[in-house]
């Protein structure tokens, strides 16, 4: 008989979390009895394979109003958990792992860090917190081995508690969409940069507005395509009308398929403050185009860099056998169209890509090695590993 796995999570809608659920319930139907358990199932984005359990609970404003929604969650995902008799539960994100622990009815619980905790505050609030998490779960999974580090040096996790297992990649399918049409028009003379991610602090986008206002100077041929939306969005593109490049930069929205947009750019950037691992520069690596990223924590290194130390950070511009980093950025936000120094290293950046396009192939061709480490098949079998212990 197939053991029977559940996954938590908010909800299957446009995220890096979300998607790593999609692809793993994929990876693992044949082997497992797969539920998805989601907080709110309307405006499902991503396949997925196993019977999804709706608590219908979507995410409310106010503190006492917040504090009675999670306990309904909890109440309701432990009455299913009574009912499913799951051997493993695994969650992902903050929310879902709260919940996790408190609804557990005696299997075995896997908890997820996504991102590089430290990011949102290293204080005593913060560490307790996480500690209580840890403390009733079997296992952590950490997205990166700088999240693992984070988990075990600053929040004082165990480390026999914390393994990271990387997101699953499918190159051949990404392949496959990449080769789709695409509606979006391309002209063979012009330089396009895409990034995609949601429109929200962490992933800066208005440092690569900046950036990419810089670089459309030296190279006028040249257009910046932003995948994606978000609570900034407004702000975003106010700025991209007082940085002049209004009509040299599309906001596409959210799409079903990025990577035949990727797949036709010439190189993808990620401008995130703080990542866990940025699953989808192992996406832009898969559409074949040269990949550059802030040198944040945590991830991009041990993706761009891996003959590199993780806990290495670079002072400028880096070149590494999968792409280029920049000097990581601070986290504040600034939406004035000054630029600072890690701006202009950016836009160096872009036209170092665009004038060495010898050396960027070499990249490309280094990252088709590299994502095979992200292959479906292993990254499976290290989840099957957790799941049988």
């Amino acid at each position: 008989m197939k053991k029977r796995i559940a996954f938590i999570i908010q909800h299957l809608t446009n995220g890096g979390a979300e998607r790593t659920i999609s692809n793993l319930s994929l990876a693992l139907k044949d082997e497992y009895d797969i539920s998805l358990i989601v907080f709110d199932g309307n405006n499902v984005t991503y396949p997925y394979a196993g019977k999804m359990i709706d608590l219908e609970l979507p995410p409310v404003e106010g503190g006492i109003q917040k504090i009675i929604n999670s306990y309904r969650r909890i109440k309701k995902t432990k009455a299913i958990r009574k009912q499913e008799n799951f051997d493993c539960v695994v969650s992902f994100m903050f929310g879902a792992n709260i919940v996790n622990v408190m609804s557990r009815c005696g299997e075995k619980v896997i908890v997820s860090a996504r991102n590089y905790m430290s990011a949102y505050g290293l204080n005593r609030k913060a560490i307790l917190r996480e500690r209580f998490i840890a403390k009733r779960a079997d296992k952590e999974i950490a997205l990166s081995k700088m999240v693992e580090y984070d988990l075990v040096e600053n929040f004082e996790i165990p480390s026999h508690k914390v393994l990271t297992i990387y997101n699953p990649c499918d190159v051949q399918r990404i392949g496959k969409l990449a080769q789709q049409p695409c509606p979006y028009t391309f002209d063979d003379d012009t330089f396009y940069v895409v990034s995609a991610g949601r429109f929200v602090k962490q992933k800066g986008q208005w440092r690569l507005l900046k950036a990419f206002s810089e670089f459309h100077k030296d190279v006028p041929k040249s257009r910046l395509i932003l995948l994606g939306d978000g609570e900034l969005k407004e702000d975003l593109v106010r700025l991209s009308k007082e940085l002049s490049i209004e009509d040299y930069v599309d906001f596409v929205g959210f799409v079903d398929n990025p990577y035949c947009y990727m797949s036709k750019s010439s190189c993808f950037v990620l401008s995130s403050l703080f990542e866990g691992l940025g699953n989808v520069i192992i996406e832009a690596m898969a559409c074949q185009i040269p990949v550059i990223s802030f040198d944040c924590l945590a991830g991009p290194r041990e993706l761009i860099g891996p003959e590199t130390q993780v806990s290495k950070r670079c002072d400028g511009i880096e070149w590494c056998t999968c792409g280029v980093l920049v000097k990581a950025p601070e986290s504040k936000v600034d939406f004035s169209i000054e630029k600072d120094d890690v701006d202009l290293l950016m836009a160096k950046a872009m036209k170092e890509v665009y004038m060495n396009k010898a050396e960027a192939l070499c990249c490309v061709k280094n990252a088709d090695e590299r994502i095979k480490a992200f292959d479906p098949q292993i990254i499976t079998k290290e989840w099957s590993r957790i799941f049988q212990e």
